[in-house]
C-alpha cells in the first residue's frame, strides 16, 4: 500500500514537473514570437536602454564568452547579444560552442549581425584569426575601436593543445628545438599563435548543465563565470 502511495506521488510529481517544462518553453516561444512582431523599433529600443545603463557600470569586461552548451542554438539571440555588447562598449566576444555546429554555420550569424545593425558591418569583424592594428587593448591584442566576434569549438581549445603536443614533438624529431628548451613561455607562444584573442574576463554558460565543455583551458585561470 505504502509503496502504491509513493508511486502515485512520484507520478503527479514528474507530470507536475514535464507540465512546468511545456509552459516554460511555450511562453519562451510565445515572447521570441512577439519579439519579432515588433521588429526594429524593439532593437532600437533595447539600444537605447543599453546605452544608458551601461553608464552605471564602473567596469566592463574586455572580452566576454557565451557557451552555448548542448541547448539548440538560437542564431537570433546570439547576434542580439553580440550588439548588446558592441552597443555597451565590450570589444571582444566569443560564442563557443564545443561540437562546431556553431562554427559551420557563421555566415548565418554575421547575416543576421547585419540585419540587426540595419547598416554595413564595417567595425565588426567576424574571425579570431582577424588581426587589427592600432593601440593595444590587453594581452598584446590590438585593435582600432572594432568590435571582433569570435566562434570557436572544441577544435580550437582542448583539440588546439593536441595540435601543439604534436607540432612540439615533431620539432623535437628534427633537433629544431631541443626537450630541454620546452618550456612555459614558448608553450604559451605557441598558444596564443593559435588563438591570437586576449584572456576571457567573463564568461557565461547557457543552459542547464554547469560546464566549461573545454573552453581556453590555458586563458581562463581568472576567468569569472556565472
Amino acid at each position: 500500500m505504502t509503496l502504491n502511495l509513493y508511486r502515485i506521488i512520484w507520478l503527479f510529481l514528474h507530470a507536475l514537473y514535464s507540465v512546468l517544462q511545456y509552459t516554460q518553453y511555450m511562453w519562451i516561444s510565445f515572447r521570441k514570437k512577439c519579439e519579432e512582431l515588433l521588429g526594429q523599433d524593439s532593437v532600437e529600443n533595447e539600444f537605447k536602454f543599453i546605452s544608458k545603463q551601461v553608464k552605471l557600470f564602473d567596469k566592463l569586461p574586455c572580452h566576454l564568452v557565451v557557451i552555448v552548451g548542448t541547448e539548440t542554438i538560437s542564431f537570433k539571440d546570439l547576434a542580439k547579444i553580440a550588439i548588446w555588447c558592441m552597443t555597451a562598449g565590450i570589444s571582444f566576444i566569443s560564442f563557443y560552442e564545443h561540437n562546431g555546429v556553431l562554427k559551420k554555420n557563421e555566415a548565418k550569424l554575421f547575416k543576421l549581425l547585419s540585419e540587426l545593425r540595419n547598416c554595413e558591418l564595417g567595425n565588426i569583424v567576424l574571425g579570431k584569426n582577424t588581426l587589427l592594428n592600432g593601440v593595444v587593448k590587453k594581452n598584446g591584442i590590438t585593435s582600432l575601436n572594432k568590435f571582433q566576434v569570435n566562434i570557436l569549438s572544441w577544435r580550437d581549445c582542448r583539440g588546439g593543445l593536441v595540435d601543439i603536443t604534436s607540432r612540439l614533438c615533431r620539432l623535437v624529431k628534427t633537433a629544431e628545438v631541443k626537450s630541454c628548451e620546452i618550456d612555459q613561455d614558448l608553450v604559451g607562444s605557441l598558444i596564443h599563435s593559435e588563438v591570437n584573442i586576449p584572456d576571457p574576463d567573463l564568461a557565461i554558460y547557457c543552459g542547464k548543465t554547469c560546464s566549461t565543455f573545454g573552453l581556453l583551458p590555458w586563458q581562463i585561470r581568472v576567468t569569472e563565470f556565472l
